[in-house]
């Protein structure tokens, strides 16, 4: 089953995805731009201070408490910056500035899985 994004408020739009098991794609943005993470997770545990993406034999555990959420669409950019693409999903700004989006769209493989600007 897949919902439509945009349907919906942010946290309800996380618990259906949850609920539902759909794979989302991921990006993990440290603050300052540090460390980028991508891939492909199910969210399999959500409350009103955490959430957990499994991702084969990982999890990502994410301290939301305090977070902002919001259901926009980002900019995802090809590597060579010839093309960007947006893409619709939930963004989860952190009260330590770190960012994660999640998305259930299915992602061109020729995007650099980079975030652009918020």
């Amino acid at each position: 089953m897949s919902l439509p994004s945009g349907t919906m408020e942010p946290l309800a739009q996380l618990n259906a995805w949850k609920i539902a098991g759909i794979e989302l794609g991921f990006v993990y943005l440290r603050q300052g731009g540090g460390l980028i993470q991508t891939g492909r997770a199910q969210l399999t545990d959500l409350d009103d201070s955490t959430l957990k993406l499994a991702s084969g034999t990982c999890t990502l555990l994410v301290m939301h408490l305090g977070a902002s959420l919001t259901q926009e669409p980002q900019w995802f950019f090809e590597p060579n910056l010839n093309g960007a693409y947006q893409v619709e999903g939930i963004g989860i700004a952190l009260p330590n500035h770190d960012w994660l989006f999640l998305s259930e769209a299915v992602l061109p493989e020729r995007l650099a899985l980079s975030a652009g600007k918020r």
